[in-house]
């Protein structure tokens, strides 16, 4: 009887076990699949991640990295997000940290969770992050470096470029994102630099990034605002909406208008004079930077890499130039 009770016990045991197993594979059948790395392990693997995928400006930073990519025989994906989504940008970087690539170029994220994921979990399997475009405090990520503008050199000589038609006691309004991302205040404060005793008043106002909200946001500032000299847009993205808001009610030349090359619509723009002035940057040497000083650390042919990063140049644009 004891021996009876043996066996079906064992056959008890062995069928919750296939159960469980069955069960076990079906939750991991369904959960989304890691990058694949390929089997050839002596070749370097790069991801770039960016919340951008598709738009002009980034893809000439992922053109330029392709480019160094293949002169340096490393293999490079492009991934992350379209239209500002941030938790699909977020989830994008925790893959390619998983999947173990070998280092990461990425557009900065002032936030939380980027700051968790490099800080904690890119440094816990040693892969080095480099920032491309937009930067974050090193501090709070300890990303190897940066490679892209100055943004406070590109904010100055852009109030610079502005002063050469404002007038003392002329209204500037500066619009910026409501999250106040680092390199929109980067951008500010060289703003804020080259008005600095010129007898402009600057009117900082913050907006959310939803279409609605910039609306909103446009239009309270021209009512508050009617006869502001000039408006910049520190996120280049906000421009196309402004100025579709501004020409509903009044004549665009009332306005100087300025902003940043890495919007979708900027070069449009200037190139319609529905803006004056913009700065344009150079993204395709940022992605070619990127990669070359990232091979760089990762073969130990550069160490350290500066950690204030590497500057890119930029130009003001106007019209007619």
């Amino acid at each position: 009887m004891n021996k009876q009770l043996l066996i079906i016990f064992g056959l008890l045991i062995v069928f919750f076990s296939v159960l469980v197993g069955r069960a076990v594979y079906q939750v991991m059948d369904a959960t989304p699949q890691l990058p694949k790395i390929a089997k050839d392990t002596n070749t370097l693997h790069i991801a770039l991640i960016t919340q951008e995928l598709d738009t002009p400006f980034w893809d000439r930073v992922a053109q330029g990295a392709k480019q160094e990519a293949k002169k340096q025989g490393v293999a490079f994906e492009v991934t992350g997000a379209y239209a500002f989504d941030d938790s699909a940008f977020l989830d994008a970087m925790e893959l390619a940290i998983h999947s173990k690539v070998d280092g990461i170029l990425i557009q900065g994220l002032d936030n939380p969770r980027f700051k968790e994921l490099a800080q904690v979990k890119a440094a816990y399997y040693g892969i080095p992050i480099i920032t491309i475009a937009n930067d974050v405090p090193v501090k709070d990520t300890l990303r190897k470096t940066y490679i892209g503008t100055d943004q406070v050199a590109a904010g100055q000589a852009l109030g610079k470029h502005a002063l050469q038609t404002l007038k003392k006691g002329d209204e500037v309004v500066v619009l910026m994102d409501e999250a106040k991302p680092y390199f929109e205040r980067q951008r500010l404060k060289g703003l804020k630099r080259a008005f600095h005793r010129q007898g402009i008043e600057v009117i900082v106002r913050t907006t959310g990034h939803e279409q609605q909200q910039l609306v909103d946001s446009t239009q309270q500032l021209l009512n508050e605002h009617p006869t502001s000299d000039a408006f910049i847009m520190l996120n280049a993205n906000y421009t196309n909406t402004v100025v579709q808001e501004i020409s509903k009610r009044m004549r665009l030349s009332n306005f100087q208008l300025y902003t940043f090359d890495d919007g979708v619509d900027a070069e449009a723009l200037l190139q319609s004079k529905k803006i004056n002035a913009l700065v344009t940057q150079q993204p395709e040497k940022m992605g070619q930077q990127g990669v070359k000083r990232l091979v760089d650390w990762l073969n130990g042919n550069e160490m350290p890499l500066k950690v204030a990063g590497y500057f890119t140049s930029f130009e003001i644009e106007e019209v007619g130039s």
